[in-house]
């Protein structure tokens, strides 16, 4: 009866000891990234997250389930039942859990602007003139020409433009749900 537990306390002391090696793997071969902070935050409003859809506007902490899918019939649910991408795949929608309200809205075409006017394909230039000087800047070394700039204060309430060489290629709204 010792041997045996002997036996499964050394099982135990070696899984634990090969999830540490390969949580510090992980944690010492991913590109390490460089983050210039803003001497202050750039204030967005409501408007600043609403999109013009061609057909009508969603605003992302504000628009329902049923809105959003009236003005994009016939998408897809990916895996979870709260992300939705539209039939022109140019876009991933994700909901909230409980309200089913829109929080987040990836843009990947050149098909939707943002309300001051920014599109997919625009040099970042156009991005910091509408917006300003005041973002977040996170780069790696391992990707030059690549950066985010991060708009907006706290973790969920910003909007993110993926740049790659000086042209915006991602445009990223989120905001938690309005009271």
């Amino acid at each position: 009866m010792v041997n045996f537990i002997k036996k499964e306390y050394t099982k135990i002391a070696l899984l634990i000891i090969i999830a540490a090696v390969i949580g510090l793997v992980v944690r010492f071969t991913q590109p390490e990234l460089e983050i210039d902070y803003p001497e202050q935050d750039t204030v967005l409003s409501r408007d600043d997250f609403t999109v013009n859809c061609g057909n009508g506007e969603i605003t992302v902490g504000v628009s329902s389930w049923e809105q959003v899918t009236a003005l994009f019939p016939g998408g897809e649910n990916l895996g979870l039942s709260t992300i939705y991408r539209p039939p022109a795949q140019d876009c991933l929608l994700q909901f909230t859990e409980d309200e089913n309200i829109l929080n987040k809205m990836h843009i990947s075409s050149d098909r939707y602007m943002t309300s001051r006017g920014v599109k997919v394909g625009d040099p970042f230039s156009v991005a910091e003139s509408n917006y300003g000087p005041d973002y977040a800047k996170i780069m790696s070394k391992e990707k030059p020409g690549y950066f985010e700039a991060v708009y907006g204060s706290g973790n969920n309430n910003n909007i993110v433009f993926q740049v790659r060489d000086n042209k915006v290629v991602k445009i990223i709204l989120q905001h938690e749900i309005y009271q």
